[in-house]
């Protein structure tokens, strides 16, 4: 199990509303997922027709969803089978509080100010920051 930190359940939900792009049911079944961890054993195994009750969304809608995360590197989905085709899900905490410090270093003057942080690109885009990857809007 990947080392959660404090606050990570914080800024993986910070981080799913800052993603551009990122289709809309894709951000309600990852947050729906991280309400499913379980922070003493990191077990998160929400089945497939769970989610779609919680979120009035159909079953192929969320199966879309879990994979999209999961091609996206937020979720690592592991299927494994029996009779109600469960998966467990591995949240990356270490790509949510990348993309939540990406937003911070790049939100403006006014954003580096209230955290207090400098600017460790001198204004100047690095194509290798994680959120290059997510979709974009």
């Amino acid at each position: 199990m990947a080392l959660l930190r404090e606050n990570d359940v914080l800024f993986a939900y910070k981080a799913l509303n800052l993603i551009p792009g990122l289709p809309e049911a894709s951000r309600r079944v990852a947050g729906a997922i991280l309400d499913h961890f379980n922070k003493k054993d990191g077990q998160c195994d929400p089945g497939i027709e769970r989610l779609s009750r919680m979120l009035g969304l159909n079953r192929s809608t969320v199966i879309r969803a879990t994979e999209k995360l999961d091609e996206l590197g937020l979720i690592e989905k592991d299927s494994h089978g029996g009779k109600a085709h469960r998966a467990s899900y591995k949240p990356n905490w270490a790509y949510f509080r990348a993309i939540v410090e990406d937003f911070q270093l790049d939100g403006g003057p006014d954003c580096r100010a209230r955290t207090g942080r400098r600017d460790r690109h001198h204004g100047v885009s690095d194509q290798s920051r994680c959120h290059e990857r997510l979709p974009q809007a």
